[in-house]
């Protein structure tokens, strides 16, 4: 059985036996992040051990105990009831802090309180409460998968609609207020399928896609689009490949993090194990243009275990500079 929980270490690595979390070990937690006065936001599949219903989004004291002062409202799944063939479910994506500890929440849900309903992204006050202020302006969708924040406060969105017989995906930029920025237009089969990974320094977006099985220059991994939303033709990417286990169930190559490093090249994790024609598993480096830097090789194995090959993929990267990665694999 898989029980997951959060500790804290202290500077020595000893464990701190005064950081405790008020959950049961059926929880799992998505993601965690601080605010500035050293709170901690919790988000995920979380229970409260004092038998209250599920929380998806709790904020604690320092010490792990639950600030009571926190409500955080309800989410409920998307589509409900769910439409034959599919799942319907609740997911939190992404959390921001934002200034005076509000939270910016994207993901697959809605959220209501009084006559205010928001889907897929809500701004809350420091206390949990909906901010009926905040009103995304969001193109027909009900999920939110990843926005990307300028230094403007504008963020870049990926939406997903998950409420028709078609997925459908669509990027669009918001204002700080949730109004949409017309200025940022994009064309439809440039980000079919993609989502928002990284603003580059000079003001440009890379989006990752997926697929079944190798990528290829009609239908590449990855994008570049400048800041207007348009697309960099320039930008042009190597092919991805991704080897298929023997148990014949299909594995996608997909980018899941990409970091931009000082020299402007990037830092690319995910699920594949061919680019361009070279053995490069979980981690690839291109140049500023998108051309493969062959000369960066990760050095990741496969793991042997009861005769079945497991090939790793990216996690997360949780840092990254020229001279080091540190990152989370997953093998599967």
């Amino acid at each position: 059985t898989f029980v997951p929980e959060l500790i804290r270490l202290n500077r020595d690595g000893a464990r701190d036996r005064t950081f405790s979390l008020g959950f049961t070990p059926e929880s799992c937690i998505s993601g965690i992040t601080f605010q500035d006065d050293g709170k901690l936001v919790l988000w995920g599949w979380l229970w409260r051990s004092d038998g209250r219903n599920v929380a998806w989004i709790n904020r604690l004291h320092a010490d792990g105990a639950l600030d009571e002062s926190f409500r955080a409202p309800q989410f409920k799944s998307i589509p409900d009831p769910p439409l034959p063939g599919r799942t319907s479910h609740v997911e939190i994506r992404t959390l921001e802090v934002l200034p005076r500890n509000r939270l910016l929440v994207a993901g697959r849900f809605r959220t209501t309180a009084g006559t205010v309903e928001r889907r897929g992204l809500v701004r809350l006050f420091s206390d949990g409460s909906i901010d009926p202020t905040f009103q995304p302006d969001l193109p027909a969708g009900d999920s939110v998968n990843v926005f990307v924040v300028q230094p403007d406060g504008k963020r870049v969105v990926g939406v997903d609609d998950f409420g028709s017989s078609v997925w459908k995906h669509s990027v669009v930029r918001l204002n700080e207020d949730g109004s949409r920025d017309f200025g940022f237009e994009v064309d439809p089969p440039d980000i079919a399928g993609r989502r928002p990974l990284l603003r580059q320094r000079d003001g440009a977006f890379i989006l990752d896609g997926w697929a079944q099985v190798a990528s290829s220059d009609d239908v590449p991994l990855l994008v570049r689009l400048y800041a207007d939303g348009s697309r960099d033709f320039s930008f042009r990417p190597p092919e991805f490949r991704s080897v298929q286990p023997a148990s014949g169930w299909s594995r996608s190559a997909a980018v899941s993090g990409v970091v931009q490093l000082t020299d402007s090249s990037l830092l690319l994790g995910g699920q594949f194990d061919w680019v361009g024609g070279l053995p490069r598993p979980v981690f690839v480096r291109l140049f500023p243009n998108g051309e493969l830097d062959a000369g960066f090789r990760a050095q990741i194995p496969v793991v042997l275990r009861n005769g079945v090959r497991y090939r790793p993929s990216l996690g997360r990267i949780l840092a990254a500079d020229e001279a080091s990665v540190l990152a989370q694999i997953h093998y599967n």
